[in-house]
């Protein structure tokens, strides 16, 4: 989860510089700034709706069309690209290590002797499932 949070905060923040260069039109700009502002302060519980709606802005600024093409702003959506594709890794390695953990818990010798401890059962989010 720590990788997946990390490249999640490290999107939100390139989305943040994509609102504040010249790419988008200034309606584009305030929509995508809130939508990274609340991914990146949301609780874990309001995590899910955060990422999805920035999901949903920045794809609404790329299949605009009206994109300006400078350098910076072709190295910034070169980084968002990149990112995504990194994300999308991510996602498919913890969704595979939360069901493996599941599955482990769930047989009868760790939950017999409480092999797990304490430890929270692990989850998946909803936004996991989106199209990035």
């Amino acid at each position: 989860w720590a990788n997946l949070d990390g490249l999640l905060q490290r999107r939100a923040a390139v989305a943040l510089e994509i609102a504040k260069s010249d790419i988008a039109d200034p309606a584009s700009s305030l929509l995508l700034t809130a939508a990274a502002h609340q991914a990146r302060d949301a609780q874990m519980k309001a995590r899910s709706q955060a990422e999805s709606g920035l999901s949903g802005a920045l794809g609404l600024l790329l299949n605009d069309g009206h994109l300006v093409s400078g350098s910076i702003e072709k190295d910034l959506l070169r980084e968002l690209s990149e990112l995504t594709d990194k994300i999308r890794i991510a996602i498919a390695l913890h969704v595979d290590a939360v069901t493996r953990t599941q599955l482990v818990r769930k047989k009868f010798i760790f939950r017999t002797f409480r092999l797990a401890g304490t430890a929270p059962l692990p989850v998946t989010y909803e936004f996991e499932s989106d199209v990035l």
